[in-house]
């Protein structure tokens, strides 16, 4: 802990029922120190502390967070219920922003998280699997919220000083002194290698992203997490033109594309990384693909193949492929005569479809499949009397490898219409529209899974909405997800990672 004491007077002690929800992270509960203990600068977050209290959760959080005490801390963990009256195991607290930086490891404040845990270095009965798990989440959160890696040269305890080769790490890494703590904990008996394990391990927290163009033209995104629900848009740069779209290869890896408005008909990527962030706008026009014509399209087709569609100079659907291992393929025709933009999704590696909005025949909705065994099939009419005639180009999403949804405007109502593998295509129907709203543009669709599809749409109020499907749940409302500053200003994209 920053001051080793044990700490249980019941002057000090906090109740649960008191406090709010934190905005920074969504599971925690937000127990604010006293204004100030904090600096609200630094070098960035590079690592992250582990500490013990050498105390029990409340009265530690009560101490710590009272003005006389010229420490503080951004997190802290319980680890055992020991009285009706004390917090669950496992609850976080957290009480200073993630923006600042907390009083926690004397000179490392500066560059570090830091996050205490109920309990003591000589005994580890509070070292309990609900403190572990809750932990874990949180410094996951940390780590990918700031691009922190996942390793112990990163996450690391009060007492890292004694490892061998991390001083020397840290003193070219972080440009600290790694000696000026001179803290034991969190002691011998914590967990490193199951503590690790879980930060490591098959990733729960599953994310969605989405993105649109704020009011200033540039391109803004929003994510959500399924540990801490959603974070607040910020902008990407760039200057677009229209919608953007987003494809995945992987846990750790994003990308949107966008058609630029500074070289209109210029599509261009940016792509994030784990382990490198964001990488900054690159231009994927040729000579040979001219200048596209409509807002593009991506997929990602198993981890090593990545599709990008877009309207091309002849109105028809162009196609720009990359491979792992080959790179980057010309830019080619799949033919059609078609409005707006195209979308793609890919239900396994062997499969692609092409969902497009027709020149010739108004208002179909078109598709086009690709499989690995007999290449392009043609363009196939999923109109009906019953859908009737669409007013925007389509988006398309799998759901699982059997699935996959169309969803369309048409008038300011969302339509979709599923395809199954064995039983075909069933009937259009409609979502509607959020209450008191028309949908305008085009509508974009994501799926975290095959029990669950989600579909993003702009509002004439330049608003976000998103509707979503489960597999226990059915059909939810619509539910706001706000814009970005300025305002949507084009149809969104998503993409669930």
């Amino acid at each position: 802990m920053t001051q080793k004491k044990t700490l249980a007077l019941a002057s000090l002690v906090l109740t649960g029922a008191a406090a709010e929800a934190s905005t920074d992270y969504g599971p925690a509960v937000w127990r604010p120190a006293c204004a100030g203990k904090w600096y609200t600068s630094g070098n960035g977050h590079r690592f992250t502390v582990i500490h013990d209290m050498e105390g029990y959760y409340l009265s530690s959080i009560a101490y710590l967070n009272q003005c006389g005490v010229a420490a503080s801390i951004h997190y802290a963990v319980n680890g055992k219920q020991d009285a009706a009256s004390d917090a669950a195991a496992g609850e976080v607290s957290q009480c200073v922003r993630e923006s600042y930086y907390a009083w926690h490891a004397g000179c490392w404040n500066s560059a570090s998280f830091g996050t205490e845990h109920e309990g003591f270095a000589s005994n580890p009965a509070w070292y309990t699997a609900s403190l572990y798990s809750a932990s874990a989440s949180l410094q996951k959160h940390l780590c990918n919220d700031f691009s922190i890696g996942k390793d112990r040269n990163h996450v690391v305890g009060h007492n890292a000083k004694s490892v061998s080769g991390w001083p020397t790490y840290a003193s070219s890494h972080f440009g600290i002194d790694p000696y000026c703590n001179t803290h034991t904990d969190p002691g011998p008996y914590w967990d490193w290698t199951g503590f690790m394990s879980l930060i490591n391990g098959s990733d729960l927290d599953t994310r969605v992203h989405v993105f649109g163009r704020g009011g200033d033209g540039s391109c803004w995104i929003r994510s959500w997490y399924s540990s801490d629900g959603w974070h607040d848009w910020y902008s990407l740069g760039g200057s677009i033109n229209g919608g953007p779209d987003a494809y995945s290869r992987n846990s750790d890896h994003v990308a949107v594309v966008v058609n630029s408005a500074t070289e209109p008909g210029h599509i261009k990527q940016n792509v994030w990384t784990a382990s490198g962030g964001w990488g900054g706008w690159s231009d994927l026009w040729t000579s040979g693909g001219g200048n596209m014509t409509s807002d593009p399209s991506s997929c990602a087709r198993g981890t090593d193949n990545v599709h990008i569609f877009a309207r091309g100079p002849a109105g028809d659907c162009m196609k720009r492929s990359w491979n792992a291992t080959t790179g980057w393929a010309a830019w080619a025709s799949e033919g059609g005569s078609i409005t707006g933009a195209p979308d793609s999704c890919s239900k396994t590696g062997s499969h692609l479809y092409i969902s497009v909005l027709s020149a010739t025949d108004v208002g179909h909705i078109k598709g086009k499949t690709w499989d690995a065994t007999t290449g392009w099939g043609g363009w196939v009419d999923i109109w009906t009397a019953t859908g009737g005639n669409m007013d925007s180009a389509p988006s398309v999403v799998n759901r699982g490898t059997t699935k996959m949804h169309v969803f369309a405007r048409k008038g300011g109502n969302i339509w979709i219409r599923t395809n199954t593998d064995g039983s075909g295509w069933d009937e259009w129907y409609s979502l509607g529209a959020p209450a008191g709203s028309t949908v305008i543009g085009d509508p974009d669709s994501y799926s975290r899974g095959s029990g669950h599809v989600a579909v993003v749409v702009r509002n004439q109020y330049n608003n976000c909405w998103k509707k979503t499907w489960t597999t226990n749940g059915g059909w939810d409302d619509w539910e706001s997800i706000d814009a970005p500053t300025g305002g949507l200003t084009s149809s969104p994209g998503a993409v669930a990672r």
